[in-house]
C-alpha cells in the first residue's frame, strides 16, 4: 500500500521536520503596533507653541499700533506678560527639538525686551542730603480697611500721601497730617493730598470730563519748593472713556509744560510706561520714571493679585529731584498696591 501524500495543511499530511524560521530584523516604527506616544505627539506639540508664539507676536507688534485703535493700545500694557510667554514658547520648542522656531521667539521678542532693561540698571545715588518719602495710593472706594491703609502709612512714616479714589469716609482719615487739600467724591474720582511739609500754594484743576487733578507746592527742604500734580485718569474700559482718556493725557501734558521748578506726577495713571499716552507726558517736559533701577514693580490686576499685574500706578519726577528708593507695599485692601518712593532735592544741571 502505497505512502499518501496530501497537499499541506490537510489530514494525512506528514509532519515537516525543518525547523521554523522566525524573522529577527528590528521592526520600524512604521511597522510597530503601539508606535511612542511622545514620538506622535511632539509635532502637535510643537505646531501649539507656535501658534501661541504668533498670537502673543501679534499682541506685541499690536501695540506698536496703538494710536490707530483703543483695543491695539490695550495690548500695550501686557508686554512684560506676553515676553514671559514667549520666552516659555522658546524654551519648549528648542527641547522638542524646533530650534529654528526657539530662535525666531528670541529674535521677534528682543526688540520688546530691551527697552525693559533700565528699569533693572540701579542708578547712581547722591551722597544722602536730606531725602523724604511720598506714598501714592489708590484706596478703592468701597474699601473700607482703613486699619490696613493706616498701619501702612505708620510703617512707611511718608511726608507726602497722595490718594486716590477718596470719598468722604476717607477724607476723615490720616488726622496726623497737619496740610491737606483734599476732593472727596461718592465715585471712584475723589483726590486728596497730605503733607508734613508746609503748603505754600494749591490749586484745584479740572481735567475733560469733570475729574479733579491737584496742583499742590510744599516746602520739600529748607527753602527748597517742589510741585506735585497728583492725577487719575479714567479708565479705558470702552471706546468713548479711551478717547476722554487721551484727551485728559494730552491736557496733563499741556499742564506739565507749563510748570517751572522741580515737578512730581504722580497717582494712578491707567496706563503703563508702554502705552503713548505716557510718552505723551514724559515728552512734554523732562521726567523720569521712578521705577528705572527698582524694576517694573507691578500694582494692578483684573484678576489674581495685583503682583502678577501691570504698572499703571506712577511716581515721575523733573530735574533736581532724584529717586534714592522705589518699592511697592503690601495688600491694604484696595485692587491696587501702593507705591512708596524716597526723593531727594540735588542742584539742578
Amino acid at each position: 500500500m502505497s505512502d499518501h501524500t496530501g497537499e499541506p495543511g490537510f489530514a494525512g499530511t506528514q509532519p515537516s521536520h525543518n525547523p521554523i524560521q522566525f524573522d529577527s530584523s528590528p521592526v520600524s516604527p512604521v511597522q510597530s503596533a503601539n508606535p511612542d506616544p511622545g514620538r506622535r505627539s511632539s509635532p502637535a506639540l510643537r505646531n501649539a507653541l507656535s501658534l501661541l508664539a504668533v498670537v502673543v507676536v501679534g499682541g506685541l507688534v499690536g501695540g506698536l499700533a496703538a494710536p490707530l485703535h483703543w483695543g491695539l493700545e490695550l495690548c500695550c500694557h501686557w508686554r512684560v506678560h506676553g515676553l514671559v510667554v514667549l520666552a516659555l514658547c522658546a524654551v519648549l520648542l528648542a527641547a522638542l527639538g524646533a530650534s529654528r522656531r526657539a530662535l525666531g521667539c528670541i529674535v521677534v521678542g528682543l526688540p520688546f525686551a530691551v527697552p525693559l532693561a533700565p528699569l533693572y540698571v540701579p542708578r547712581a545715588s547722591p551722597p544722602d542730603g536730606g531725602s523724604w518719602r511720598l506714598a501714592s495710593l489708590n484706596l478703592l472706594s468701597q474699601n473700607h480697611n482703613h486699619e490696613a491703609v493706616g498701619a501702612w502709612l505708620n510703617e512707611t512714616q511718608p511726608a507726602v500721601v497722595i490718594a486716590l479714589e477718596v470719598t468722604p469716609a476717607w477724607a476723615r482719615q490720616f488726622e496726623h497730617y497737619p496740610q491737606r487739600i483734599v476732593v472727596p467724591r461718592d465715585d471712584n474720582f475723589g483726590i486728596g493730598l497730605w503733607s508734613h511739609f508746609p503748603i505754600t500754594r494749591s490749586r484745584i484743576l479740572e481735567l475733560p470730563g469733570g475729574i479733579p487733578v491737584l496742583s499742590v507746592t510744599v516746602e520739600c527742604s529748607p527753602g527748597r519748593e517742589c510741585t506735585l500734580l497728583a492725577i487719575h485718569p479714567v479708565p479705558p474700559v470702552n471706546a468713548s472713556l479711551a478717547r476722554l482718556r487721551e484727551q485728559q493725557f494730552l491736557t496733563l501734558s499741556q499742564w506739565i509744560g507749563e510748570t517751572t521748578g522741580p515737578l512730581i506726577v504722580a497717582g494712578d495713571f491707567n496706563a503703563t510706561s508702554w502705552s503713548p499716552l505716557f510718552a505723551r507726558l514724559t515728552s512734554s517736559r523732562p521726567l523720569s520714571d521712578s521705577r528705572t533701577g527698582f524694576g517694573i514693580q507691578p500694582t494692578w490686576a483684573p484678576i489674581g493679585p495685583p503682583a502678577l499685574g501691570i504698572p499703571i500706578d506712577h511716581v515721575l519726577v523733573s530735574p533736581g529731584l532724584t529717586v534714592r528708593d522705589r518699592r511697592v507695599g503690601g495688600d491694604i485692601g484696595s485692587d491696587h498696591l501702593p507705591v512708596l518712593v524716597e526723593l531727594q532735592s540735588v542742584p539742578l544741571p
